[in-house]
């Protein structure tokens, strides 16, 4: 089964769990500056707040 094929029988919001769940295990082994982590961690919570916002509406 192909990705396009699987997200379009998979709920949106599955996928979106998935990938924020992902990107957050690889962003725990950066070792960066504490300032540039939690900028990274604001900027992807944004961004997963973002997709939410668009998969609730695709769902409709």
């Amino acid at each position: 089964m192909g990705l396009l094929t699987a997200v379009s029988h998979t709920q949106l919001s599955l996928w979106i769990e998935a990938l924020d769940r992902h990107i957050r295990e690889k962003l725990e082994t950066i070792s960066a500056q504490p300032e540039v982590a939690e900028a990274m961690l604001n900027r992807l919570n944004r961004a997963m707040s973002d997709l939410a916002a668009v998969t609730e509406y695709l769902e409709r």
